[in-house]
């Protein structure tokens, strides 16, 4: 995983050092983040303030 996560950090400054288009589109980096924070939200609802549906 750290091979991984250093390969795209990689392409990233390459990315912004050659003015070259991102390794992952921006509207995808977007669209993952509102999906673990929605995944977040259903796991720790008492750290998000919000609680399931039908609990009080």
């Amino acid at each position: 995983m750290k091979r991984g996560l250093y390969n795209l950090l990689s392409s990233f400054y390459e990315s912004i050092k050659n003015n070259l288009p991102p390794p992952i589109p921006y509207n995808q980096i977007l669209m993952s983040s509102r999906i673990i924070g929605e995944i977040i939200k259903q796991v720790f609802p008492a750290a998000s303030g919000i609680l399931p549906k039908g609990t009080k």
